[in-house]
């Protein structure tokens, strides 16, 4: 892969957005949006600002790496809906990164011997999205690492998925950390004896991590075709669930 690739990496599966630009995988810049829940005024906003910053027109964009889900609902479909366009006016190539990998990361900040690490995001309705990860430290080999989809540093030993919060300490191995913001929301289903928990200042995802776990990727060849873009779900909206209940389902 050519070193001087430009990347954008979008972040939006939380209600704190960011984007990032980067060349060959080394970070340039990166911004948050100044507030929670702006993705729809600030996304453009700022991917437009910093590509001027940085002196690259949008045809410049060689990748676009997306924050793909599970998280936030509306968050993830302007960013994904954003990569299609982009995508299909020009020649940027896409990743698709799980957002559960993305916020994985932020367990280096805090302690570098964690051994296990789970994300949990609240789900709503009583529910929360897991994803269970094993560190791998220094001397193991890059093949020993996440085959499902290379993250820095982690093999993922439980596929994000769906589960109630009382369920979760019954899946995952102890001493374990715990982040996400579905400790805020599940706090007190998620204690008990080998569990700690990250500050909340290692709950959200950010694009510079988009960025990490993209490069990897898109090294593997691992890119997603616009037209086959979707967003990591895991469950239906609520909106379409409420439907079936009233009107059953057609």
């Amino acid at each position: 892969m050519r070193k001087t690739v430009r990347i954008m990496a979008l972040e939006t599966s939380s209600g704190a957005g960011s984007v990032a630009l980067a060349e060959g995988g080394k970070l340039l810049s990166r911004r948050r949006f100044s507030a929670d829940q702006q993705h729809a005024g600030e996304l453009l906003v700022v991917m437009d600002e910093l590509t001027r910053i940085q002196g690259w027109k949008p045809i410049d964009i060689n990748h676009l790496y997306v924050s793909a889900g599970p998280g936030s609902f509306t968050g993830i479909r302007i960013a994904v809906t954003c990569a299609k366009a982009m995508s299909f006016a020009g020649s940027v190539k896409i990743v698709a990164v799980p957002s559960t990998d993305v916020r994985v990361l932020n367990a280096e900040g805090k302690d570098s011997q964690v051994p296990y690490a789970a994300v949990v995001i609240d789900a709503k309705r009583k529910g929360v999205y897991v994803c269970l990860y094993k560190r791998i430290f220094e001397g193991k080999r890059q093949e020993e690492l996440d085959t499902r989809g290379l993250v820095p540093g982690y093999r993922c030993l439980l596929e994000p998925q769906v589960m109630r919060a009382e369920e979760v300490l019954e899946r995952v191995q102890r001493p374990i950390y715990l982040l996400g913001d579905g400790l805020r929301f599940h706090g007190e289903k998620l204690k008990g004896e080998g569990v700690f928990w990250l500050g909340e200042e290692y709950w959200e995802p950010d694009a510079a991590n988009v960025l990490r776990c993209g490069w990897l990727r898109a090294e593997a060849g691992l890119f997603t075709p616009a037209g086959e873009l979707t967003p990591i779900y895991l469950r239906r909206p609520e909106a379409v669930e409420r439907w079936e209940k009233l009107h059953g389902e057609e």
